[in-house]
Formats: C-alpha cells, sequence, structure tokens
C-alpha cells in the first residue's frame, strides 16, 4: 500500500511537471508560428514544436491513466468503494537544512587530505612542465 501511495505522489508531481513543459512547448509553438510567417523561421521548427507538444500531451494522457490505475489499486488494497486523491499537504517535503561546517576546516585530517591534494596538484604542473620544457 505504501509503494502505491508512493507511486501515487510521484504521477501527480510528474503531471504536473509535463503540464508546465507543455505549456512551455505550446509558448514554443506560437513563437515557431510567428518567426514563420515573418520568415525568420523555418517549416521545420514549427513542425518540430508541434511534434514536441503532442509528445508532451501524449505523456500527459499516459500518466493520467497511470495514476488512475495506481487509484483503483489503492481502492481495491483498502476495499473501500469511494474515489479519493491524496492530497499535496499530507506528504509535504522536508525542507534540506545546510549542516555548519564551519568546524570541518578545523579538522586535522580534513587539512592533511587537502595537503596531499596540493602536492599532487604541484606534481601534475612540474611533470607537465618537464615534459614541455
Amino acid at each position: 500500500m505504501r509503494s502505491t501511495c508512493h507511486h501515487l505522489i510521484y504521477l501527480d508531481q510528474l503531471i504536473q511537471t509535463l503540464m508546465k513543459l507543455e505549456t512551455a512547448f505550446i509558448n514554443f509553438e506560437n513563437v515557431a508560428k510567428i518567426r514563420l510567417d515573418a520568415g525568420d523561421g523555418t517549416l521545420l521548427e514549427l513542425s518540430l514544436a508541434q511534434s514536441k507538444k503532442e509528445e508532451v500531451a501524449m505523456l500527459i494522457r499516459t500518466e493520467i491513466k497511470n495514476q488512475l490505475i495506481y487509484q483503483n489499486s489503492l481502492q481495491i488494497l483498502l476495499r473501500s468503494s469511494e474515489k479519493f486523491e491524496l492530497t499535496d499537504t499530507a506528504f509535504s517535503l522536508i525542507p534540506f537544512i545546510q549542516p555548519d561546517t564551519t568546524n570541518l576546516m578545523n579538522n586535522p585530517l580534513l587539512s592533511y587530505y587537502m595537503q596531499l591534494a596540493q602536492m599532487a596538484e604541484q606534481e601534475i604542473r612540474l611533470a607537465k612542465i618537464g615534459l614541455f620544457a
């Protein structure tokens, strides 16, 4: 049941992202039409924009069907006849907090490895000078 919920959340986010992408391709198609009418664009550019827009629209339709399949399987797992949808508030993302890295620079092991890396870089520079001199 957990994986079905995760799939539903994933598909919801995917559909939202694809809809944003479809909007971008609709704008691309409109610009391609204007450019073609103005004589700057080519028919290839317009047909590419139209095909990409249709491709994304097809992906949206496919993922909506997949979402319905997972909703039905979740209904079966819950043995419920009611239709429902997962909300974004139930599964909100936890914000990522950057750890405090100021103490890392005082770590002697890190200093040792940084010195080794600097020595290796200097050796590479010397080898290049020796080879090309």
